[in-house]
């Protein structure tokens, strides 16, 4: 149970900070590569995600990440669909189905209630600050029955940084937001920085939880031209 509630803290802080062309996710015919380290107390776990706008339609955009074992991995281990809504402030995805989408693997979720939009601007700048979010979840984790209430808060975006990833060097700004995710009477704080650059979209997200005692990097090592399916 313990290992579950980790894998909630930082799946959601990894869906809530990704987001669409522009700065957010990456432009409509490319493929982001990611190469994403975690470590919890003395285990280490790296995994390779690929990225991709899949649809824009009827005024949504449909990102999938797919995630590998292996850098050169064929058949991915989890497949996480966010659907976003493009409106004239940004880009409001669907959280819903989002979770559910990312919390297959586990077993199942209901989003009872959720308030507050997770906007994510077209035209983001530092300083900017964007609105809090509150979600109570149940779920079915592994035939245990969970409740998961959720809180994303100081959303915004600090300062203009140039980074350097496996992928190259790029202008970027830097988003932080704070996860307190309280299950079943434990609360998991995740701490979040994402960086993000224009056309690209994430180039390199740390995340702390619990004090340090469960980190993640995720840096971008490729952009590549998205092959058809």
């Amino acid at each position: 149970m313990k290992k579950s509630v980790l894998t909630i803290a930082l799946t959601l802080a990894a869906i809530v900070a990704s987001a669409q062309e522009s700065w957010f996710f990456p432009a409509q015919g490319k493929e982001n590569r990611y190469r994403t380290t975690s470590t919890a107390l003395t285990e280490t776990t790296t995994l390779y995600t690929s990225t991709y706008v899949r649809s824009i339609a009827e005024g949504t955009c449909t990102v999938q990440s797919d995630v590998y074992q292996s850098e050169n991995g064929t058949s991915p281990m989890q497949t996480v669909t966010a659907v976003y809504k493009i409106t004239d402030e940004g880009y409001l995805p669907d959280m819903r189905e989002t979770l559910k989408s990312a919390f297959a693997a586990l077993g199942s979720l209901t989003v009872e209630e959720y308030s507050g939009d997770a906007v994510y601007p077209k035209n983001p700048h530092a300083g900017q600050s964007c609105d809090n979010i509150t979600m109570t979840l149940a779920a079915d984790i592994m035939g245990n029955a969970v409740a998961v209430n959720i809180e994303v808060k100081d959303r915004k975006i600090t300062a203009e940084e140039t980074v350097e990833v496996p992928a190259g060097k790029f202008d970027c700004l830097r988003f932080e937001e704070t996860t307190i995710a309280k299950v079943m009477g434990q609360e998991v704080k995740t701490q979040t920085v994402t960086w993000i650059a224009k056309g690209i979209g994430t180039v390199k997200q740390k995340t702390d939880s619990m004090n340090g005692m469960v980190t993640a990097l995720m840096e971008l090592t490729a952009v590549k031209d998205k092959q058809a399916q």
